[in-house]
């Protein structure tokens, strides 16, 4: 495997005001990122990673709009439109080459995992891994001292927290964090939550807060998930800029999903991007 800590460039952070000009200028079939610099990041150039970063950004929008008008079913439906969304945005859009397609793999081994779904990201033969877990705490119905998180099994522990400790055993060679899907309405959401998409946290700050969580080993409240999230939240556009630059995971030096997934027993929504046209 092979691993870089290489970064070129600091970019804003993604928000919306900066996709409507995105979105405008695609429709008008010009290239939205002719006036954007930066050089190649694991054989993504600097216009491939701000494509990737906004249509997730744009799609994590969509899909929370429809589940706050209830076309949502739950976190595995949330999940499937996310993937859905981003794939197809990627096919219809992208003017930097990049082309997406979807694999649904059988559940079965999602305990060992942890993880409901990956986006895998193929270039020159090689490939870089996000896998995440998807929650749907509804903490608009709870207390702050409520618990949206289950227990393991037929014990009294945290279902989250055996997760985290799962998903360690890919740490470096992925990048592996947490999504949490808002049901408030956009900008009614609490202050430790993003604005317009779900909140988002890295695995290795999600497992470094479990340690010092008071309520451990028992599952989490909302009052710990929101000090979680005020301390280390952010959006998925941020943590897949640090995916796509190598500041999280490491490039693989195989690049075939089949094999991918069978290697780190991946399962669930399978997202591939590939990214061979440089653009």
């Amino acid at each position: 495997m092979l691993y870089t800590r290489e970064k070129t460039a600091t970019y804003p952070l993604y928000k919306w005001a900066a996709y409507k000009g995105i979105i405008r200028t695609l429709q008008e079939n010009k290239n939205p990122l002719n006036n954007f610099s930066g050089g190649i990041v694991f054989r993504l150039t600097a216009h491939q990673i701000q494509e990737i970063c906004a249509f997730a950004y744009l799609s994590d929008r969509e899909v929370r709009s429809d589940l706050l008008l209830n076309n949502i079913r739950g976190e595995n439906d949330y999940t499937s439109n996310l993937t859905a969304s981003i794939r197809r945005k990627i096919n219809c859009y992208s003017r930097t080459g990049l082309s997406a397609n979807a694999k649904l793999l059988s559940q079965s081994l999602e305990q060992s995992i942890g993880c409901d779904a990956a986006i895998i990201v193929r270039s020159g033969g090689q490939a870089k891994v996000a896998v995440f877990e998807a929650k749907m705490p509804r903490t608009s119905t709870l207390a702050p001292s409520g618990k949206w998180d289950g227990t393991q099994g037929k014990t009294t522990k945290s279902h989250f927290s055996d997760q985290l400790v799962r998903q360690s055993r890919h740490a470096g060679a992925l990048a592996v964090f947490e999504m949490f899907y808002c049901e408030y309405p956009f900008f009614a959401q609490p202050a430790c939550m993003e604005h317009e998409v779900s909140s988002c946290v890295l695995q290795a700050d999600a497992s470094k807060y479990d340690t010092t969580r008071g309520g451990a080993p028992s599952p989490w409240s909302v009052s710990e998930l929101y000090a979680l999230l005020t301390a280390s939240g952010t959006d998925i556009a941020t943590i897949l800029r640090e995916f796509c630059e190598c500041t999280l995971g490491g490039p693989l030096s195989f690049g075939d999903p089949d094999d991918i997934c069978r290697e780190f027993g991946i399962t669930g929504e399978v997202l591939v991007i590939d990214a061979d046209q440089q653009g």
